[in-house]
């Protein structure tokens, strides 16, 4: 079978591939132009679509059909406490974080995700380090997030969920375009995954209630809360990588 070259978007190399695994929207060539004019028409054809039928432009718009729901890193490691007065949730390790409602939501989605036969890919951290949250218990998925015995679980060592793990290849040889992100912890793997997914120019949206993360201090060493980390994120996220929704929203889908 005759391999094709295409660039890889996030690294200026070039790629053999077969062409029934190429990405619809990946340039096909014959000859090996400089990654740039790639990436310049990547943007264009986003900026395209995000104009004319992105459903994630408009609130009044639905999830569409075939979009693929990626749960990131739910696993026992982010099992949190919660005081509901205060809406904070409380990790041993990491401290005060936003979004109680976070992994109501990601299973209110997730089961929506079930009864539409929509595609849903959990994604499993195993850390490297010994004192990582990740490590022992810490590695299996929450009791109420299990996998289904036909979910794909993608297994990943670093915050980004598309390195090294296969995750590009699964979306590509199913058809899947268009990706809903959810879990955490925002800033740092729903960030990383959502940068990469829009490098790759798949549709990514990131459900924000649906996600969380924790409070830290910034570079200047001034006290950052969860909400200050988690909205900033969201918001550079959008600039140009993703769209950002909400669970009520995301929860019908638009049949073309």
């Amino acid at each position: 079978m005759r391999k094709n070259v295409y660039c890889d978007l996030r690294a200026t190399r070039y790629v053999l591939v077969t062409p029934h695994l190429l990405h619809p929207r990946h340039a096909v060539l014959d000859t090996a132009p400089p990654c740039k004019e790639i990436a310049g028409q990547a943007r264009n054809d986003r900026a395209f679509h995000n104009a004319t039928n992105n459903p994630f432009i408009n609130p009044m718009l639905t999830i569409p059909f075939k979009t693929a729901l990626i749960i990131i890193d739910m696993q026992n490691g982010m099992v949190c406490d919660f005081i509901r007065a205060t809406g904070e949730r409380i990790h041993k390790k990491l401290g005060r974080g936003n979004q109680p409602n976070a992994e109501a939501n990601i299973k209110q989605l997730l089961c929506t995700w079930r009864v539409n036969n929509q595609p849903i890919i959990h994604i499993r951290h195993i850390s490297r380090q010994a004192d990582s949250v990740f490590q022992g218990d810490g590695l299996l998925f929450q009791k109420d997030l299990q996998p289904l015995p036909n979910e794909p679980i993608f297994s990943k060592h670093v915050p980004d969920a598309f390195c090294q793990s296969g995750l590009q290849q699964y979306l590509i040889k199913h058809g899947i375009q268009h990706l809903a992100i959810v879990g955490g912890i925002t800033n740092n793997s729903v960030e990383s995954t959502t940068r990469s997914a829009g490098n790759l120019v798949f549709y990514a949206t990131v459900i924000a209630d649906a996600c969380f993360t924790f409070g830290q201090n910034d570079f200047a060493q001034n006290w950052r809360s969860a909400q200050e980390i988690h909205d900033m994120t969201l918001a550079n996220l959008q600039m140009d990588y993703a769209k950002i929704s909400n669970t009520a929203q995301a929860l019908t889908f638009h049949q073309p």
